[in-house]
C-alpha cells in the first residue's frame, strides 16, 4: 500500500507533467526515458537526486518542490527587486554559454550568436533557480549541457535518417 507521501510525489509529478506539455515532453525536456516518467507517475520508483535536480529543471519547479511539497512550487526567477535590477552572476553566464559553444563544436553544430544568447539566458536561468551554491551550479550545467548535447544529437539522427528515406 502507498503511503501518503507516494500519492502525493505522484501528484506533484502529475503537476509537472502538465506544466511541461505531456509526458514525452517531459522526458525530452528532463532527457529521461518516458518509460522511467511512468514509473514516477505510477508510484512504483522514486527518482535519484540527478534525476530529480533533471526533472525539477524540465518544469521549472523547485527541487525542494519537487521532493516534499514544501517551499514555492516555481522555479522561475523572482520578481527584480525594488531597484528593478538582478544581478547576473557574471562567472556562471560565462561558463554557460562556453559550455553550449563547446557542446555545438562538439557535435559539428553552429548556433547564431543571438540565439547562443537567448539559449544561454534560459539555461542560466533554469540552473540559477535548482541549485544555490557554485557546486551545484557546476552540477547542474554539466546535466543542462549534457541534455543539450543529447538533443542536438537526436536532432542530427532524425535529419539523417529523415535523408535516406527520401
Amino acid at each position: 500500500m502507498k503511503s501518503d507521501a507516494d500519492h502525493t510525489f505522484v501528484r506533484r509529478m502529475e503537476q509537472l507533467v502538465e506544466m511541461a506539455g505531456g509526458r514525452g515532453q517531459l522526458a525530452a525536456k528532463s532527457g529521461l526515458s518516458r518509460s522511467v516518467i511512468d514509473k514516477y507517475l505510477q508510484g512504483a520508483s522514486e527518482p535519484s537526486r540527478p534525476r530529480l535536480v533533471a526533472l525539477a529543471g524540465a518544469g521549472p519547479v523547485s527541487v525542494a518542490w519537487l521532493a516534499t511539497g514544501k517551499g514555492e512550487m516555481s522555479a522561475e526567477p523572482r520578481a527584480a527587486d525594488d531597484d528593478g535590477a538582478h544581478e547576473l552572476d557574471k562567472w556562471l553566464f560565462s561558463r554557460v554559454i562556453d559550455g553550449i559553444r563547446r557542446t555545438y563544436e562538439k557535435v559539428g553544430g553552429r548556433l547564431q550568436t543571438v540565439n547562443e544568447v537567448e539559449l544561454g539566458l534560459e539555461m542560466y536561468h533554469r540552473i540559477v533557480a535548482v541549485a544555490e551554491t557554485q557546486d551545484e551550479q557546476r552540477g547542474a550545467l554539466l546535466m543542462a549541457l549534457d541534455q543539450l548535447e543529447r538533443e542536438l544529437l537526436e536532432k542530427g539522427r532524425r535529419a539523417a535518417s529523415g535523408k535516406q528515406s527520401a
